[in-house]
C-alpha cells in the first residue's frame, strides 16, 4: 500500500495546523503552503476536503484561516485517511464477499486480512497529537 500525495500533504498539513493555531489566530493558507512547498490552489483543494468532514474550520479575511473543529487528540489518521482517499485496502478481497478472482477459497484472504487489520488498528489508535509530537520533536 502507498499512500497518495493527497495523503501524505494533507496529513502534514493538519499536523502543520495543529501546531501551529491559536484561538486568538487561524493558521494562513499561505502560510501552510509556504512552510510545506505546496500550492495554496492544491492545498485549498485538501482543506476543501478536511472542512467539509469537518476536521477544520476557516475563517475569511486578512486576518483568517484554519484551525482545528476538535482537539488534537480527538482526531485519529484513519479518520483523515477516509477524507482524503476513501476507505483504503490493500485488495479488492479485503472488502468482498467473493474473491475477485473468482476463486472460492483463495489462499491468500487470510494474509489480505491480516494486514489490512493490523493498518487498520495501527491507524484508528494514532491520533493528529501523536503526529504533531513526533514532529515537534525533529
Amino acid at each position: 500500500m502507498k499512500l497518495t500525495t493527497r495523503s501524505r500533504y494533507g496529513l502534514r498539513a493538519m499536523v502543520y495546523i495543529a501546531a501551529h493555531q491559536t484561538e486568538e489566530t487561524p493558521v494562513a493558507l499561505s502560510r501552510i503552503a509556504e512552510a510545506l512547498a505546496l500550492s495554496e490552489p492544491y492545498l485549498e483543494q485538501l482543506l476543501r476536503l478536511l472542512k467539509k468532514d469537518q476536521f477544520v474550520t476557516s475563517t475569511r479575511g486578512v486576518k483568517g484561516g484554519y484551525v482545528l473543529s476538535r482537539p488534537a487528540e480527538e482526531i485519529t489518521v484513519l479518520d483523515l485517511l477516509n477524507t482524503l482517499e476513501g476507505e483504503f485496502w490493500l485488495s479488492d478481497c479485503a472488502v468482498a464477499g467473493d474473491c475477485p478472482g473468482g476463486f472460492s477459497n483463495c489462499p491468500t484472504r487470510l494474509v489480505i486480512h491480516r494486514m489490512n487489520r493490523a493498518i487498520y488498528d495501527s491507524i484508528s489508535h494514532l491520533t493528529l497529537a501523536d503526529m504533531e509530537q513526533t514532529w515537534n520533536a525533529v
